[in-house]
Order: structure tokens, then sequence, then C-alpha cells
């Protein structure tokens, strides 16, 4: 009987070790699991547009009747590059320099063709004198987007390199952003080519890093614009300076004036009520 009691002790202390072991590894993997997410940051160096768009030729018959027949396709691109400019982040930080989520593709009706960007981001190395004078560029990442397509079609893309930038000094980087749109025949036994559209910028940018917490960075000068709030402007209500549409004193400020209308830009136009009829 004494026999039988130590043998199921033995065997209940074994079975409390090995589960105590197993808990503590459980809780080591757990552990290491429970890892902080990195702060992360954007940095928007341009908002590109790109189209491909076929001109209309009109074309008169003996009798005197036009017709509109498909003319030479036309490719459009445009960075909407941001202003160089510096920023000044804490360490640890990432950040990522990108291309706007609103940049857009278009390619339009009867056009056939590709429609590309691309962004490089590279970083100036002094030579070993340590001067900013002399040195080259290293790159760091790049990233593209492109598609060739019939129209009519819109396209949009996620662009950008992230960086980590863990310990505290000034780096200068810059981002070469290239858009451009190639018409191409979409018969290809055509053998005639288009020119292409290509616009090229370079954006330098200086970074900051300091050795700070996050909510103690201030920037040590006034950020440059964002591209799209720089170039981005309401578009104007087209509407009968006599009509009742005309703003009244909108935004509160007891005066009736442009900031009125500004404000009316971006508004529906008045409500209509339809009158409700059966349809049998």
């Amino acid at each position: 009987m004494k026999s039988t009691k130590k043998s199921i002790l033995f065997l209940l202390s074994v079975f409390i070790s090995v589960g105590t072991a197993i808990a503590a590894e459980t809780q080591s993997t757990t552990d290491d699991r429970l890892i902080m997410p990195v702060p992360t940051t954007t940095y928007t160096v341009a908002s590109p547009r790109m189209s491909i768009i076929r001109a209309p030729r009109y074309q008169i018959t003996a009798d005197g009747t036009q017709s509109i027949l498909p003319g030479t396709p036309y490719g459009a691109a445009e960075n909407f590059a941001r202003k160089d400019g510096e920023i000044k982040v804490a360490a640890g930080v990432r950040v990522i320099f990108c291309l706007s989520r609103s940049m857009e593709g278009v390619w339009y009706d009867q056009t056939y063709g590709r429609l590309s960007t691309a962004m490089t981001l590279q970083r100036f190395v002094p030579d070993a004198t340590g001067t900013n004078t002399a040195g080259s560029w290293v790159t760091i990442g790049e990233d593209k987007a492109g598609e060739i397509r019939k129209g009519p079609s819109m396209t949009r893309a996620k662009v950008g390199v992230p960086v980590l930038f863990r310990e505290p000094g000034v780096h200068l980087l810059r981002a070469i952003v290239r858009t451009q749109a190639q018409p191409m025949p979409a018969d290809v036994t055509t053998t005639v080519v288009w020119p292409a559209a290509i616009d090229s910028d370079t954006i330098l940018i200086k970074v900051k890093v300091a050795n700070l917490p996050i909510p103690q960075v201030v920037p040590d000068e006034e950020p440059t614009a964002d591209p799209d709030a720089e170039n981005t402007r309401p578009l104007f209500k087209e509407i009968d300076a006599n009509a009742d549409l005309l703003p009244a004193d909108i935004n509160g400020d007891e005066i009736v004036d442009m900031a009125d209308l500004m404000t009316l830009s971006q508004q529906w136009c008045q409500e209509k009520e339809v009158p409700l009829t059966n349809i049998d």
C-alpha cells in the first residue's frame, strides 16, 4: 500500500514539473511576441497625375456634313512635387517617404497605353573629408507602379519607401519622382510610335533625428506644404448672380462675402422635393 502511494506521489510530482516547464516556456514565448509597434509617420513628396487622351479630329465631307473621328493620342504627366524642406523626428521613428494616395492615372475613351510612376529614395554620403560639398548619393530604396490598359479606365497606387531612423543625427535625402504616360497602338501590327509624356522631379529632404520623446520634438522650421494642399483649389459653382442660391452669411462672420461663396462651392445645391407619383 505504501509503495502504491509513493508511486502516485512520484507521478504527481512529475506531472507538476512538466506542467510548470510548459507554462514557463509558453510565458517566455508570449513575452517575446509582445513587441511594441514602431511609431510611424508619412512624408508625401509628390502627388502625380498622368493620363492618355485621344484628341478628336474633325472631318467635313463634300456635302458639308461634319463628323468627329478619333485623332492622335497624347500623354500628359505632372508630378505636383513638394518643395525642398526638412523634418524633425524622434529617434526610433519610421518615416514613409511616399507619393500621395490621391495620385491618379486616367485612360480616356478610345486610348491604349502605359501609365507609370516611380520613386527612388537616396541618401547623401560625404566623402572621407566629411564635408557636405563632396560625396555621393546612395540609393536606400525604390518603389514603382505601372500598367498597360485600354480606356476608359482609372487607377491609383500605393508607392513609398519606409525608413527607420534609429540613432540621432542629421541626414540629407532626396526623392526622385518620375511619371510617364506612353500612348501605344492597340493593334500590335501597327508600327507607329507616339511620344511619351514624362515629368521628373527631385525633392531634397533634410531629416533631423533628435534623442527626445516624440511629444517633445518641435520642428526647427516650418515644414513645406503637402503637395495636395499646395495645388488643390475649390471649383467654384457656376450660378446665376440673381438666383436665390447666392450664399447668405454661411460662416457666421456677419458679412456676406467671397468666403461664403467659397463655402458654398463645397456644398450641394438646394434640396429639391420630388412629388410622390405612383407608377402603375
